[in-house]
């Protein structure tokens, strides 16, 4: 699997700070036959990034991984790991696919290879897997298909965490479309999306409440789900 840089610099904002039962610390990264997928959230947010990787990853140079597509691959890799991988992706907008790390699917079971190519050459790491399991992030997406719209509060400072790793994945996009539930189900979840440099972003947040309105409680029923 590639993960692109993008993915790997803003995966870590909806990923929790601190590893408790409340909260997941690491990233979750996915194979379905569509698509790569990284996933991460706090149990207040989620963050999903989706990209194909099949046509770049025939072009990546070799870096000394095995590169096997897994059907049906998972892991979980534990945000400080993320961030070490970060660190090992070059800036190179000359040859933009070389802003990639390379994951070793097969073998990944309690630890995962990693590597890149960078102007110094071949840089290399393995970290251990998270083996807590990892949410069904699948069931908390809203498939939200009505076009009214009602008046929720939102934690500021989440929402512009959430657009602002969306809008840097998805090629510096500045239109981030968000789509709100009504009334009767003011309850669920917003969800936002955005679309660009070879990436989808989906972000769900929770509501708050607002002045002279009903207390609505963050993630009432999905938070338990992300739990």
């Amino acid at each position: 699997m590639l993960i692109p840089k993008a993915v790997l610099k803003s995966m870590g904002t909806a990923a929790a700070a601190e590893n408790t039962r409340y909260a997941i610390n690491g990233i979750r990264i996915e194979r379905t036959p569509e698509a790569c997928w990284a996933i991460a959230t706090d149990g207040r947010r989620l963050l999903i990034a989706e990209w194909e990787d099949e046509s770049v990853s025939k072009e990546y140079p070799e870096v000394g991984l095995d590169c096997k597509r897994v059907d049906g691959f998972g892991a979980t890799i534990p945000l400080d790991s993320w961030k070490a991988l970060a660190k090992i992706v070059p800036n190179n907008r000359h040859k933009p696919i070389l802003e990639n790390v390379r994951i070793q699917e097969p073998g990944a079971e309690s630890t995962v290879k990693a590597a890149a190519l960078s102007q110094g050459g071949v840089q290399s790491q393995e970290h251990n897997l998270d083996d807590k399991v990892f949410p069904d992030y699948r069931v908390i997406v809203p498939d939200y298909t009505d076009t009214d719209t009602v008046e929720i509060g939102l934690n500021p400072i989440l929402l512009a965490e959430l657009c602002k790793a969306m809008s840097t994945m998805t090629d510096g996009g500045t239109v981030i479309k968000v789509t709100i539930p009504i009334e009767r189900c003011s309850e669920r979840p917003v969800l936002i999306e955005a679309e660009g440099g070879g990436v989808k972003a989906t972000g769900i947040i929770c509501a708050l409440k607002l002045d002279n309105r009903p207390h609505i409680k963050p993630f009432k029923k999905e938070r338990k789900k992300l739990v």
